[in-house]
């Protein structure tokens, strides 16, 4: 009697247990795995584009003699830069620190006219971000911080002799894929400051060109 039991007990258990898995392998089957499900270790390496602010400074002297200035908007200005998330951060609903390098190409630009100068301002910088970065549903999260960058510059295709710097805040928003792929909307608020020395015939001049404002950007990458 106790061996039927037994055996009733243990062919329930079976049938059970085998129904269990075939509808978790269904479930598996059907439903793709959209998300990286080790989103919460950061280590990206990302490549984007952004539209940098417009509104601008220009400040031009020679021989310590104001010789041109402009308070409005160049024409045009971008960024493209390749950024290291470093891999030293663990999400955690309350947040975790994040450091992330960024090499950056940026460019301003400005068409002569009758009154303003050529104006094609060429940089690199290398910025530092430290941010503070959290999860957010569908395998996604969050970084907000500062960042501030220094780099060299080259003034309407003058010398690399020039200064560059830059500093802000931003927010950006990352989906990391199943496949490592990842996607983000980056928002920037930032000012930089470029200065440029340069001999015009026996005289000196001095270009100092600022710009201020907000920025948007793409960004495409890969976590390892």
């Amino acid at each position: 009697m106790h061996l039927r039991i037994l055996a009733s007990a243990h062919l329930v258990l079976g049938s059970a247990l085998a129904c269990h898995a075939a509808d978790d392998f269904y479930r598996r089957a059907s439903v793709p795995v959209l998300f990286h499900e080790s989103a919460s270790n950061i280590d990206d390496l990302r490549l984007g584009y952004w539209f940098m602010p417009l509104a601008t400074n220009i400040d031009t002297r020679l021989n310590g003699a104001t010789s041109y200035q402009k308070h409005g908007h160049l024409q045009s200005g971008s960024r493209t830069s390749l950024q290291w998330a470093l891999p030293f951060t663990d999400l955690r609903n309350d947040g975790d620190g994040l450091l992330a390098l960024e090499l950056s190409n940026i460019r301003y630009h400005q068409d002569q006219s009758t009154t303003d100068p050529l104006i094609d301002l060429n940089a690199y910088a290398l910025t530092l971000h430290a941010d503070l970065a959290w999860p957010i549903s569908g395998g996604g999260h969050m970084e907000l911080g500062p960042f501030l960058g220094y780099g060299v510059s080259s003034v309407s295709a003058q010398h690399w002799n020039g200064l560059f710097c830059e500093f802000g805040a931003r927010l950006g928003t990352y989906w990391t894929f199943a496949r490592h792929l990842q996607v983000g909307l980056d928002l920037r608020y930032l000012g930089t400051y470029a200065r440029q020395d340069f001999p015009v015939g026996a005289s000196s001049e001095e270009v100092v060109i600022k710009t201020k404002g907000g920025s948007a950007g793409l960004q495409f990458g890969y976590r390892f």
